[in-house]
């Protein structure tokens, strides 16, 4: 008897919050209901804006909901965004639906994994991947046109590495997203990022090869070799790079449907972008040198029509052989006489050699040399004049005339191009 009171008690004190709490999850439940039914009727509606701003909130804490409910409502906003997705306008106001109905239906594949859900889900993800391909293709191609700030290139290039991070994802053995999302991040100016994925895609596209040969892969060892030429400073592996490259390109082109231009067009343009940066290369190194003579004189018979070619090889060819070099550079005037470079190496390789006349010589023989030298010098003036016409801004061009007309004693025209100097 004096127990059973106060014991009778002590469950009243703690019951009272319990139910009160229970009672809460109950009010909380019964307007969660409503909330999704409400989403459900503006969903059949087309109100796919209004479905967001509905489900924003319940989610936003997802772990009220039941697991049911929680399943419901990410199916319910992901649908919505994905019929954004399909709707020009709305994907306007809503740029970030493409990701955000893959995250929400993601969510959903994940939770419901016996339910109904899932396979509608994920349904729709699959509906998404050719237009996210579409999408990340154009960003990079974006992200590649010249004179865009590095705020604007790191945006596009950002979106397209997240659509391409979802198909990745989706499709992990498809070496043409790890060849794009490369690109991308190569415009962003990630070398070795950049690197791993070409790598990654030159593997996939072996281990998995599609049913079509596709000649453009040819520039993942391209891109590569690129990176380890400006980035790591590693000329050998960068040639041995462009190596495979070319001999991948010809296994592709034995493959390939030889009768379409298209293809043809691809086999040539890779094989000419190969040929250029291997030159490039061997230009730019000493060590390379008896090579690159070799290799510049195949490449001007194949590419007679290349500017630049005709100029880097006459400057090779300068020292071991000057006539040489004077008709490559000939051709190139020829082939583009609007352009000053060849003009400007050409009355430079004249004055040099008028200089060099001149090393070593006694006084006894300067006087006629020098007027040989000064006969040699002038040879260079037509070629500086053009160059000059071209590009009158260019200072060092006008010191030259100044120095050729100062030596063979051309008062008016050195005085003539003095003015210009300090015009």
């Amino acid at each position: 008897m004096y127990l059973s009171a106060p014991f009778n008690r002590i469950p009243m004190k703690v019951s009272l919050p319990l139910l009160l709490f229970f009672t809460s999850l109950h009010v909380l439940s019964a307007q969660t209901k409503g909330s999704l039914k409400a989403a459900e009727a503006l969903f059949e509606k087309e109100k796919y804006t209004e479905v967001i701003t509905q489900l924003d909130p319940l989610l936003e804490d997802a772990g009220q909901l039941s697991d049911k409910e929680r399943i419901n409502a990410y199916f319910l906003r992901g649908q919505a965004y994905y019929e954004i997705t399909q709707d020009v306008y709305l994907l306007g106001l809503y740029p970030e639906a493409f990701f955000r109905a893959y995250a929400d239906l993601d969510q959903v594949t994940a939770l419901d994994e016996k339910g109904k859900y899932q396979s509608l889900a994920f349904a729709k993800i699959q509906n998404m991947r050719s237009a996210m391909m579409s999408n990340a293709l154009r960003k990079v191609n974006e992200a590649n046109i010249p004179n865009l700030s590095s705020n604007q290139v790191a945006d596009l290039a950002n979106t397209a590495q997240q659509f391409l991070d979802i198909l990745i994802g989706l499709e992990p053995n498809n070496y043409l997203f790890f060849d794009l999302r490369g690109q991308a991040q190569l415009a962003r100016q990630d070398s070795l990022p950049a690197a791993m994925d070409f790598q990654t895609a030159i593997r996939l596209y072996h281990d998995y090869p599609p049913a079509q040969a596709d000649l453009l892969l040819t520039y993942a060892y391209y891109r590569t070799a690129l990176i380890q030429r400006i980035s790591l400073n590693y000329d050998q592996q960068a040639l041995n790079t462009i190596r495979a490259g070319r001999r991948f390109l010809q296994q592709a082109w034995s493959k390939a449907d030889q009768e379409d231009p298209r293809q043809e067009k691809n086999y040539d343009q890779a094989a000419r972008d190969l040929t250029l940066l291997e030159l490039d290369i061997l230009y730019s190194k000493e060590a390379y040198q008896a090579e690159a003579l070799v290799k510049f004189a195949q490449a001007v018979e194949k590419y007679p029509l290349e500017y630049s070619l005709h100029c880097a090889y006459a400057s090779l060819l300068e020292a071991p052989n000057p006539e040489a070099a004077i008709s490559q550079y000939k051709k190139a005037i020829a082939l583009d006489p609007s352009r000053k470079l060849a003009y400007y190496n050409l009355a430079a390789l004249y004055v040099n050699q008028s200089v060099d006349m001149l090393k070593g010589k006694t006084a006894d023989n300067r006087t006629p040399l020098e007027q040989r030298a000064d006969q040699l010098a002038l040879k260079a003036v037509p070629f500086l004049e053009k160059a000059h016409e071209i590009d009158p801004q260019d200072k060092q061009i006008i010191r030259q005339l100044m120095t050729i007309f100062l030596r063979t004693k051309q008062t008016g025209r050195y005085q003539f191009y003095k003015a210009k100097l300090t015009d």
